[in-house]
């Protein structure tokens, strides 16, 4: 299956094309659109990039990652800390991340980077993937070659895992490092559902609708078939919108609903959002990229590093 427009592939459209995270300050940093632009309008893969196909792990993980940017950073990132094991030095104040981080002229790029910051100090965790169960690359499988650069060295602690239906490696989690299948993805934020600062009835909307996206697209869930059925879906997001009181539950809904739409192979007629309507995919890569410009043109608007600790 291939997407014909970006905003398509998502479930967590962002609202605006200028909009930060919602728990983000004034600071600086990019914007949620720039930082999915860095995959989609990526042309250094051809057009359309692997991100418009279903399939591709470039697709699946900026599709399914970008569903945390509704969650609160102290709940996704404790849930995730806790699925790989690793410490914590108390609840995350803030999070950033990228897709695709170049790391330089022909150098790799890395298919998640985060900046996570804490009270007292800020964490570097990168993350490969690896689409089902395909087997990930020997350079996957070196956590210290990418730990070890120079970009990542102002954070106190860097951390590495593995996302993918592979078989971890012997003594990974022992070195420390992290592992998280496609399924547990889904797990994950299905139980984050219940952070949000909503009424029951909609956050389990926006739970039934993870779960159609996830089911959507192979990975395997804990419901029928029927329970992803979009015209339920529909009918009851129809009643539940009228109770949402945060704009990115609202927003999330709205956008979901459609993506679950193209993923079940039915017509979409419309952007989810206004704006979007002036920023159709494949023709904007047309026009404002040019062959052989590269990734790392683009590192700093897909904007993953927080202003410095005051």
């Amino acid at each position: 299956m291939s997407f014909k427009s970006w905003w398509q592939a998502l479930s967590a459209v962002p609202p605006n094309s200028a909009g930060k995270d919602w728990w983000a300050q004034e600071d600086g940093r990019s914007s949620r659109y720039d930082r999915l632009c860095r995959v989609w309008g990526d042309p250094t893969d051809g057009v359309p990039p692997p991100y418009f196909k279903a399939d591709k792990e470039k697709h699946l993980v900026s599709t399914l990652w970008e569903n945390f940017a509704i969650f609160a950073p102290a709940d996704s990132v404790a849930a995730l800390y806790r699925e790989f094991h690793f410490d914590t030095p108390g609840p995350a104040t803030d999070v950033c991340w990228s897709y695709e981080f170049n790391l330089g002229h022909q150098d790799r790029q890395l298919d998640i980077v985060m900046h996570v910051r804490f009270n007292e100090r800020d964490e570097v965790v990168i993350g490969e993937a690896k689409a089902g169960r395909k087997p990930f690359a020997p350079k996957d499988l070196e956590p210290q070659e990418v730990l070890s650069r120079e970009v990542f060295r102002f954070a106190e602690a860097r951390r590495f895992f593995l996302l993918g239906d592979a078989i971890q490696p012997d003594n990974w989690s022992r070195c420390g490092y992290g592992y998280l299948t496609w399924q547990r993805l889904y797990a994950l934020q299905s139980v984050l559902c219940a952070t949000l600062p909503e009424t029951r009835a909609v956050r389990d909307l926006i739970k039934r609708l993870i779960r159609a996206q996830f089911a959507g697209h192979g990975i395997a869930t804990d419901s029928f078939a029927s329970d992803t059925s979009i015209t339920s879906i529909q009918a009851e997001a129809g009643i539940v919108l009228a109770d949402v009181t945060t704009e990115r539950c609202r927003n999330f809904i709205s956008c979901a609903v459609q993506h679950v739409r193209c993923l079940q192979g039915l017509p979409v007629d419309s952007t989810p959002m206004g704006y979007l309507s002036s920023e159709p995919g494949i023709e904007q890569i047309k026009r404002h990229w040019s062959p052989g410009c590269g990734g790392l043109a683009v590192n700093g608007k897909a904007y993953w590093k927080l202003p410095p600790l005051k």
